[in-house]
């Protein structure tokens, strides 16, 4: 996992977010849990109904905001990705005045395209560091 933090107030939703219980935001809170099967995530994420499903080639991205200041993204891979069956997760959360943002994952697939996988979603870390803090970024945390 890769997680960064800078000193932004930001509002992170530009629509109000459907009510997420408080169970929901508990789990949202930890890492993706690589321990549970594939489909018992799949299943979790469909439970979060204030996602909004959106196709890519390979697969499914999920993203919302359950509270005013916090972003989730979740990509579900389909079996046309090589890094099948894949979950990442980003999440973009405004905390005592830092806006944090980390990039999580889980694979059971190829462990060579996961990686790239991976690293795809990571590089993301980067460039919100680079435009949040200019040359030089923020220190990074792995």
């Amino acid at each position: 996992m890769k997680t960064i933090a800078v000193g932004l107030a930001l509002g992170l939703s530009t629509s109000p977010a459907l009510s997420a219980d408080r169970n929901q935001l508990d789990v949202l809170a930890e890492e993706l849990d690589c321990a549970h099967s594939h489909f018992d995530m799949v299943e979790q994420i469909l439970g979060f109904k204030w996602l909004e499903a959106q196709p890519f080639d390979g697969g499914i991205g999920y993203s919302g905001s359950p509270t005013d200041t916090s972003l989730f993204t979740f990509t579900v891979t389909n079996e046309r990705h090589p890094a099948h069956p894949a979950i990442a997760r980003q999440r973009l959360v405004q905390e005592d005045g830092l806006l944090k943002f980390s990039v999580s994952g889980c694979g059971e697939g190829d462990k060579a395209a996961f990686d790239t996988y991976m690293k795809n979603w990571e590089g993301q870390v980067d460039v919100f560091d680079r435009h949040t803090r200019g040359p030089g970024g923020a220190e990074a945390k792995q």
